[in-house]
């Protein structure tokens, strides 16, 4: 239980953090999209315990996408489950030790998060060339330089969290 109330905190903050910090280092009007990191980052792991846990919390990270942006509800939602389904298929082929395979999975992840978003809403977006060419590869790149070092520190901490776990129980 105590873990499930983490991972709810830890959305909330980086919600937070999605929507007040880096709205100040939008390059060209994209932003790294950290939300959407975590639920990769989460899916990557070594499972303790199956997918669902990965699943809930792509659901909740992309429901409080969807409640920070006040966009449609849900759109966010479904696509960052379809798109943690489709990680949780492949997780075994990807290498996730090496930074750049987490950062080529973040830029298709972003990529695929994108066109999603365009297709559900290409009524009020520019033609498909113009928004790819704009919004869809700046901002999956954006997001994939931005995995590094995001990764990094996720990693970081959830090695000192293991470690303070162990400590704890001996």
């Amino acid at each position: 239980m105590l873990k499930k109330g983490f991972s709810l905190i830890f959305l909330l903050f980086i919600a937070f953090i999605q929507v007040t910090i880096l709205k100040r280092i939008e390059l060209y009007g994209v932003q790294p999209d950290i939300l959407l990191l975590s639920a990769v980052f989460f899916a990557l792991l070594p499972k303790e315990r199956g997918k669902i846990d990965s699943l809930i919390f792509a659901l909740l990270a992309g429901l409080l996408k969807d409640i920070f942006s006040e966009d449609i509800l849900g759109i966010n939602a479904s696509s960052f489950v379809i798109l943690i389904l489709l990680i949780e298929h492949y997780r075994q082929k990807i290498y996730i030790e090496h930074f750049s395979a987490c950062s080529l999975v973040s830029f298709f992840s972003a990529f695929f998060v994108s066109l999603f978003y365009y297709f559900t809403h290409y009524r009020l977006l520019p033609p498909f060339f113009n928004s790819l060419r704009c919004i869809i590869l700046p901002s999956s790149i954006y997001t994939a330089l931005f995995a590094i070092p995001y990764f990094y520190l996720l990693k970081s901490f959830r090695l000192q969290a293991s470690s303070y776990k162990q400590e704890t129980t001996s």
